[in-house]
């Protein structure tokens, strides 16, 4: 399953998100974990955005925030596709409804193709280490710290901290240093001290 999953070939994962501030962050969240975990992510739909056509003056502000909202998902997640799903006036029931939502939405591009080729995380051997790159979105250079207890590191990427299940080729290593880099958290691996 696992092989499976992280395939790009085979597998890729399309968050949806509403244009809202707190979803913003858990989305970001989301596609840090799911890179962690070596699952490419090659959109992101943002979903309930209010169409141009509605002009309520109540909405207005609404409307204003979402605009903001859907520039910093553009921003956080370059070069990722952000795909916009209107509010619609009723729910997407049915295969004519979903059929005319995907219309929509994809256009002439297939839907199942993927839409991004980024690579969320990979190995590379450099200066006789080995070093994890992992594509992340949203945090500062300068602001990472590790700790490792047997096969999990824990990284504390500024105000996020997470746990990382380590690859077997990984668990035997210590952890030697972390930067953030062009939108790629990089943690170089050594041998341990005798």
């Amino acid at each position: 399953m696992r092989a499976s999953l992280t395939d790009a070939e085979a597998t890729s994962v399309r968050l949806v998100l509403n244009p809202e501030r707190m979803a913003v962050r858990e989305t970001q969240r989301a596609f840090t974990y799911l890179s962690l975990f070596g699952l490419h992510v090659d959109a992101l739909l943002a979903n309930r955005v209010y169409p141009g056509a509605i002009t309520d003056p109540y909405l207005a502000d609404w409307r204003e925030r979402q605009a903001v909202h859907l520039a910093e998902t553009a921003e956080l997640f370059a070069p990722l596709p952000v795909l916009q799903v209107p509010l619609l006036p009723d729910e997407v029931m049915g295969l004519a409804a979903l059929r005319a939502l995907g219309a929509d939405l994809y256009g002439t591009r297939d839907a199942a193709a993927r839409l991004s080729r980024e690579e969320p995380l990979r190995i590379v051997s450099e200066n006789g280490q080995l070093v994890l790159e992992l594509w992340i979105s949203g945090v500062p250079a300068g602001s990472v710290s590790l700790e490792k207890t047997a096969d999990e590191l824990t990284v504390r990427l500024g105000t996020m901290r997470r746990t990382i299940a380590l690859p077997q080729s990984l668990a035997t290593l210590d952890a030697s240093w972390a930067r953030v880099e062009e939108g790629h958290l990089r943690i170089a691996f050594r041998q341990p001290s005798a």
